[in-house]
């Protein structure tokens, strides 16, 4: 709780923002997930606001002492962050109000929402640039995360999309069978 909060008025960022950096960590897919643009991806479909910003306070949570609530794995030649304990993640995933110690904001409501509504939050932000190549991580876990989310719908996911999709689940997450 004092880490957030420390590390929030160090930066001069609201908490929730760095909230949803960690919690956009807590909730990747696979092995966690790479900065290369989808940290930052997963963090603004949490917490909303600036997708840019959320670059910024990665570099700068990764040089303090929050990279010690992280640990780093590789997954398709990139480096990959998830949280380093699995309390750890299940208090980011479940209950991430617990560790703001004020600024309790609507913007910090967003970020706690029910993980099932962030997941198609994020799924939404990974498949929405379906025009263009999209990294690894979003043709691979973008449907993952609406299936979690309960919104794989081709509204969430839309065709355009499924060219690039990766994981191979989509008829198995939709509860279709299997076609030889």
């Amino acid at each position: 709780k004092g880490d957030v909060a420390a590390f929030a008025d160090r930066i001069a960022r609201p908490q929730h923002e760095v909230l949803s950096v960690l919690r956009a960590a807590a909730l990747a897919q696979g092995k966690g997930t790479p900065w290369t643009m989808v940290w930052r991806e997963l963090a603004f479909a949490i917490g909303g606001g600036e997708v840019d910003l959320y670059d910024e306070i990665i570099g700068k949570m990764l040089q303090s002492p929050l990279a010690g609530y992280l640990m780093t794995d590789s997954e398709n030649n990139d480096r990959v962050y998830r949280p380093r304990h699995e309390r750890i993640r299940e208090v980011l995933e479940r209950e991430p109000l617990l560790l703001l110690t004020r600024q309790r904001t609507l913007r910090a409501r967003r970020v706690a929402e029910p993980v099932a509504t962030v997941h198609a939050r994020i799924a939404a932000e990974l498949a929405s640039a379906a025009d263009e190549a999209p990294q690894w991580y979003a043709r691979k876990y973008a449907v993952v995360h609406a299936a979690k989310g309960n919104s794989l719908t081709d509204e969430t996911i839309p065709r355009s999309f499924l060219k690039w999709e990766a994981s191979g689940q989509v008829r198995s997450l939709l509860g279709l069978p299997i076609q030889s």
